[in-house]
């Protein structure tokens, strides 16, 4: 079976220590510790459900990998990662927010904004302890401390809080799918186990993807246990994500046996040939590649930067059919530098289907339906679908089609969405749900649209086509557009109109997590009042 070495529940490489008293373990963020005892950050429970699933808690991954029955010493939250002790079944465990006996310190390395606190010092941690930290490295606004205390990663973030230097993603409205808290090191006796800091860390602080590409197996290899769940029941996903700050430049992509390739650095592009080479050995039948740069794609050779054939391995059949739960749609991965599906929605089409049951929705700049074909499948009253390119609006009739969805209550408008939105406007047009999702640059029929200039416009036009209680999906792909700031221009308009409600920030699932400053695509929902 293709990606047959990124299906498996455990990589080796994040064991990191065995010995009478249990395994030692660097857990990634995303991994529950136990089925039952798992804990996400509040107002994530979308992101929280995506990983906490039947079979896939850190103890049946190792049980799954050939290791004995084993439980969580101490739970690392869900959120969280770093060096976690299991223990056999049926030995002592010790009480709620405590640490096993075999563990005496942890070391903790966490990242928090505007940070206010001496550069060294002790936080009280209750009657039990403080903890010493020391501000390690900083950037700006940015800061990653080190931390050391005998005490669990619920009481370190609570105690961060309550100095008002939340750790980044444990916020009570969170900006980072993951908490930006590792444990990089646990101390006992006889024992001294480390893990290395994760590349999301290092991107953090430097508002910046920094993992090598040259390292691509390897962070694939790490990757591969968050992923996995998603390979078992998904056809199509991110395997690595730069935008998740887990390499610099490289997006990896599996549509059913194919992967693409896509790149955005030089650096990147210099190692295109192996990086093919290894996805091949990782059970890819073919890699195709895609080239990113941020210049008017109107002046490139559209076949150098996305050829039409793979670069290594077989093609892949023109229309290739990918199922993603109970949805289905057609991709075509050597059509240009898109394929037909922009994964880092997955989540967002997940959230959207389980909301619209009833309601009439419009999705604007629709490209091939994605947000229409998961709109009918949660049992949306009607669907009107705006976009400017009719070769568009075909492939999204086929997607309808493709999962029994077409019909009357399906429109497809071949438009330009600024025109449209003011006929429809001034036609007192009203819907339940609407989704926002422009490119960053794009055609219109007269001159091109700007995200970077036309975006407020679009939100306050939106604004007066939502019906009472309604709601509004804005998603940017603006790198110099921050998730605050995007919340911050959905609020203004909101108030510019006369209109109350509130405005949430949606983050991105375990395959492209949301890490600030970092993430290009950042999604927020209005839910009027």
């Amino acid at each position: 079976m293709a990606f047959d070495a990124l299906r498996r529940p455990w990589s080796d490489r994040r064991t990191l220590y065995r010995d009478e008293r249990g395994v030692f373990v660097d857990k990634p963020a995303g991994v529950a510790c136990s089925a039952v005892a798992c804990s996400a950050q509040p107002g994530s429970t979308d992101v929280a459900a995506a990983a906490e699933h039947t079979g896939w808690d850190l103890a049946a991954r190792l049980r799954a990998h050939g290791l004995p029955e084993l439980v969580p010493a101490a739970p690392l939250p869900l959120p969280a990662s770093g060096v976690t002790l299991l223990v056999p079944s049926g030995a002592p465990l010790p009480r709620a927010g405590e640490l096993p006996p075999a563990l005496s310190r942890l070391s903790y390395v966490l990242g928090v904004e505007d940070c206010s606190l001496l550069p060294q010092g002790l936080l009280p941690a209750g009657p039990t302890g403080n903890i010493e930290y020391q501000v390690w490295r900083r950037r700006g606004r940015r800061a990653l401390l080190r931390a050391q205390a005998a005490l669990t990663a619920e009481r370190v973030v609570a105690a961060f809080a309550n100095a008002g230097a939340p750790v980044i993603g444990s916020e009570p409205e969170p900006t980072a799918t993951r908490w930006l808290l590792h444990v990089e090191r646990a101390e006992g006796a006889g024992c001294d186990v480390r893990a290395a800091l994760p590349a999301e860390l290092e991107s953090w602080l430097a508002g910046e993807p920094q993992g090598a590409p040259r390292r691509l197996e390897q962070a694939l290899e790490l990757a591969a246990p968050v992923r996995a769940r998603l390979l078992a029941g998904q056809d199509a996903q991110r395997l690595l994500a730069e935008g998740a700050g887990e390499i610099a430049g490289v997006n990896v992509d599996r549509y059913g046996d194919y992967a693409v390739l896509e790149l955005s650095s030089e650096e990147a592009w210099a190692e295109r040939e192996r990086m093919a080479e290894c996805l091949l050995a990782h059970g890819a039948r073919g890699v195709y590649l895609k080239r990113r740069l941020r210049v008017d794609l109107r002046k490139q050779e559209r076949t150098e930067l996305a050829p039409s054939l793979p670069v290594r391995g077989s093609a892949a059949p023109e229309a290739l059919l990918v199922r993603n739960g109970a949805l289905a749609f057609w991709v075509r991965l050597g059509e240009g530098l898109g394929t037909g599906l922009f994964l880092d929605q997955r989540q967002n089409w997940e959230r959207v289907q389980r909301r619209v049951r009833g309601a009439t929705v419009l999705n604007l700049f629709s490209h091939t339906g994605a947000f229409s074909v998961a709109a009918g499948a949660g049992g949306a009253a009607a669907c009107t679908s705006v976009d400017l390119s009719k070769r568009a609006l075909t492939r999204l009739a086929a997607n309808l089609e493709l999962n029994g969805l077409s019909g009357p209550s399906q429109r497809l408008l071949p438009a330009d969405v600024l025109q449209w939105l003011g006929r429809a406007r001034r036609g007192q047009q009203r819907f339940d749900w609407i989704v926002l999702d422009p490119p960053s640059f794009g055609t219109r029929r007269r001159g091109v649209l700007q995200a970077e200039h036309d975006y407020q416009g679009l939100v306050a036009s939106c604004l007066e086509l939502l019906a009472p209680g309604g709601a509004l999906l804005c998603v940017s792909h603006q790198r110099g557009l921050s998730a605050a700031d995007l919340s911050q221009l959905v609020r203004t308009a909101l108030v510019a109109r006369g209109r109350s409600g509130r405005v949430t920030s949606w983050l991105g699932g375990w395959d492209d997590a949301t890490l600030p400053g970092v993430s290009g695509t950042k999604s927020v929902l209005a839910q009027l009042a």
